[in-house]
């Protein structure tokens, strides 16, 4: 079985640096995406509505419509990449103070469930104990083959009819 490799806290602190600034750079491409979806949208809007009596009036028509829709679906997916961004960053990189807090919150609920079961769990250990004793002895004793009386698992005689085994 291969040994799990642990990081040390200088390697844990170095690698939460490195996840922290991935986050904020995913954030900021986000926020540049959105950005420039706007971009788009805003040209989209001020583009002049073509009249139907134009000659191209439905190229136009739909070049405007083409560009709204990719503004948005720009608008959209960089507030979905900030999104992740801000969770890369605020959850990935605290996962460590995120778990320690559940756990400071989760202790005292396990202690008082170790304290309710406690007698139980000491009874049912003394009851696992004895039964390992006992089966540890049976394995130095057997039973005669001739009058079945319990004897010693070395011996070579019975104890009671003083039969050969």
């Amino acid at each position: 079985m291969a040994k799990k490799e642990y990081l040390n806290e200088e390697e844990y602190q170095k690698n939460n640096k490195k996840v922290k600034i991935a986050g904020i750079i995913v954030m900021i491409i986000g926020i540049c995406i959105a950005i420039a979806g706007i971009a788009v949208l805003k040209s989209a809007s001020e583009m002049e509505i073509p009249h139907m009596s134009d000659s191209n009036w439905f190229e136009k028509a739909s070049g405007q419509s083409e560009r709204e829709f990719k503004g948005s679906a720009m608008v959209m997916f960089g507030i979905f990449i900030t999104f992740v961004g801000c969770i890369i960053r605020f959850v990935v990189a605290n996962q460590r103070k995120i778990m320690a807090y559940q756990t400071q919150q989760a202790m005292p609920i396990v202690k008082e469930g170790f304290e309710e079961m406690s007698p139980t769990l000491g009874t049912t250990a003394k009851e696992i104990a004895k039964g390992v004793k006992e089966g540890m002895s049976e394995g130095k004793t057997k039973f005669c083959k001739h009058c079945g009386t319990k004897i010693d698992g070395d011996s070579k005689f019975c104890s009671e009819c003083g039969k050969e085994q």
